[in-house]
């Protein structure tokens, strides 16, 4: 069996193949000693290999990963910003909120989306105006999002964009369902 040290020479491997499969082993070991290997590795040529690397720092979930995971939300790859965004989720820090905030503002239509789905993690004051903004986004898929989360978030707040968003014609149908699955959802929520 490979030893830890041994894997993380491994990231150092001409071969990306190599360095992807290091890192992914690397989660084996539960060693913290991977955390620095990862971090270092977000920084690779290989997309595939920073994506490994994200996954595992998510999985680990070191608070010592989130500020190089932010960083990693601007990424050229979508992909890998998704997967960073995913990763900061899983480590459940609040110093994320923020770009995922500035993510579901700005930027490619399935990072917005990504962000509104993800922020309802957190929840709390500081996400429910972005996602009431997010109800009007140009993509239907990021609208969509965005209720759901709110549905899941539950604050009352949300209940008079929902409606209007419920009653715009020229959304989609889904989107109808979403926003009215929302608003009984925190109706729910209130009377309890």
């Amino acid at each position: 069996m490979a030893s830890i040290e041994h894997l993380i020479d491994r990231l150092k491997h001409e071969d990306a193949d190599v360095r992807t499969l290091a890192a992914e082993s690397l989660w084996l070991f539960g060693d913290e000693r991977a955390i620095d290997a990862w971090i270092e590795a977000l920084n690779d040529d290989e997309r595939h290999v920073r994506r490994r690397a994200v996954q595992c720092l998510g999985k680990f979930g070191d608070k010592k990963a989130v500020e190089p995971l932010i960083q990693v939300l601007n990424d050229e790859w979508i992909n890998l910003r998704e997967d960073a965004a995913e990763a900061l989720v899983e480590i459940g820090d609040h110093r994320a909120i923020e770009p995922l905030i500035e993510a579901l503002k700005g930027g490619h239509e399935n990072m917005r989306s990504k962000a509104a789905e993800l922020l309802c993690v957190f929840g709390g004051e500081r996400v429910i105006k972005p996602l009431i903004e997010a109800l009007e986004d140009e993509f239907n898929f990021v609208r969509r999002e965005a209720a759901n989360a709110l549905a899941k978030i539950g604050d009352e707040r949300a209940v008079e964009p929902l409606i209007r968003a419920s009653k715009e014609t020229e959304w989609d149908a889904w989107m109808g369902n979403a926003a009215e699955s929302a608003l009984t959802e925190i109706r729910r929520r209130t009377v309890q």
